[in-house]
């Protein structure tokens, strides 16, 4: 029961850091002196029905209202698909990426540090030696850089060296 009451904590946390620094930030992200982009991810956690399959270490949940989470048991990731296209992901290391649209920026949030926000990317990298290049997300930050593979929901985090 305290498990759940923590976790309950800590989404309420993640929720409201990235609240406040969604309705605080506001910057272009094209460069091209285009209109300034405003994110307010809004986070609820889910409670309506759905419709649960698992793939090895993977549970796909399929909402009623078309909303579909994925979520990695071994490495804590959640991935969510909104049926209005937005995508949240979130990492177990209190970080949060957000794409408001498909072909909007990704941006990653932290609601640890209460950083502004970073824009992230999404590429195809070699995450295992020997292995075909797989699309991962990623962005960098003081910790180092951090990769998301989306097929999988696979993290990885390569560390700076001193």
């Amino acid at each position: 029961m305290d498990l759940i009451q923590g976790l309950k904590g800590l989404l309420q946390n993640v929720q409201a850091v990235a609240m406040q620094a969604a309705n605080d930030y506001q910057g272009s992200f094209n460069g091209n002196g285009q209109a300034d982009m405003v994110v307010n991810p809004v986070i609820h956690d889910r409670v309506d029905p759905f419709e649960e399959e698992g793939e090895g270490n993977r549970l796909v949940r399929h909402y009623e209202n078309g909303t579909v989470r994925t979520e990695n048991v071994t490495s804590g990731i959640i991935m969510e698909e909104r049926p209005d296209g937005s995508l949240y992901v979130s990492l177990a290391e209190g970080r949060l990426l957000h794409q408001a649209a498909p072909g909007e920026p990704i941006l990653a949030y932290d609601s640890t540090g209460g950083r502004a926000p970073q824009l992230a990317q999404v590429s195809k990298v070699h995450l295992d030696s020997g292995q075909e290049p797989t699309v991962a997300m990623h962005f960098e930050d003081e910790l180092g850089v951090h990769f998301v593979e989306i097929d999988t929901l696979r993290y990885f985090r390569l560390t700076r060296r001193a």
